[in-house]
């Protein structure tokens, strides 16, 4: 089972600055990231899938980055 993060679907879309429908496509096209239910504003994602929208929608790398860093810091918290 894969682990669930603590990001919401709502907070990917403002970071990434795409709708909701673009980021159930995306999952729904790419073999192993399927969501186990239906995906709302509210609905938590997995590492992979989180990971998977950042390098497929994020123009800025550093942006990438700078996410990891802080994800780094709350799992150390």
């Amino acid at each position: 089972m894969q682990r669930v993060m603590s990001i919401r679907t709502g907070k990917v879309m403002k970071i990434l600055n795409i709708s909701l429908e673009t980021i159930i496509e995306y999952l729904n096209n790419e073999t192993g990231l399927e969501p186990t239910k239906k995906l709302n504003y509210s609905t938590k994602l997995t590492d992979l899938q989180y990971e998977a929208l950042l390098r497929e929608f994020s123009t800025d790398k550093h942006a990438i980055e700078k996410n990891r860093e802080s994800q780094s810091k709350t799992k150390k918290q």
